[in-house]
């Protein structure tokens, strides 16, 4: 009787370690998500930029107003993607403005790029904070973008 108990518990153990893997496993990686974001952005497309912020964040600033900002941040800068890679996810607690403390996933990517003329390569490193809401990834703002925006400003 206490071996057939073992094996059920056993069992047991198994069938609940494997739904808890499947359940983990059901989150997509964040990395597609911020790949695509920062190669719109980089190409001028700001309104997927903040089409891919949490619905929060959006009534902090206007899609129109986020636009001209980032227009005006990035007036002048004419480059060509050339390649945007995943360097990692880091997920880790942060306490976000509007929305308290959640986990958000940092995901660092290596950009390769040329300025109009140069064909030369040059690289840099971004960092893409996202949320995952349930149903898909969302941008998180950060503090400080966060502050300038709801006094008006552009960050």
């Amino acid at each position: 009787m206490s071996r057939t108990l073992r094996l059920l518990g056993c069992a047991l153990l198994a069938a609940l370690s494997l739904s808890a893997s499947a359940t983990a496993r059901q989150i997509p990686s964040p990395e597609p998500f911020a790949i695509a974001l920062t190669k719109a952005t980089l190409g001028g497309n700001f309104g997927a930029e903040w089409d891919a912020y949490y619905p929060a964040y959006k009534k902090v600033v206007t899609r129109d107003r986020f636009i001209a900002c980032e227009k005006k941040n990035a007036q002048g800068m004419n480059i060509k993607v050339r390649a945007v890679q995943s360097e990692g996810v880091l997920s880790q607690p942060a306490k976000l403005p509007l929305l308290g403390s959640s986990i958000v996933d940092q995901v660092k990517l290596a950009v390769i790029y040329s300025t109009v003329p140069s064909t030369q390569d040059q690289a840099t490193e971004v960092t893409v904070y996202a949320l995952w809401t349930g149903t898909s990834w969302t941008r998180v703002m950060t503090s400080s973008d966060y502050s300038t925006y709801k006094a008006g400003g552009c960050p």
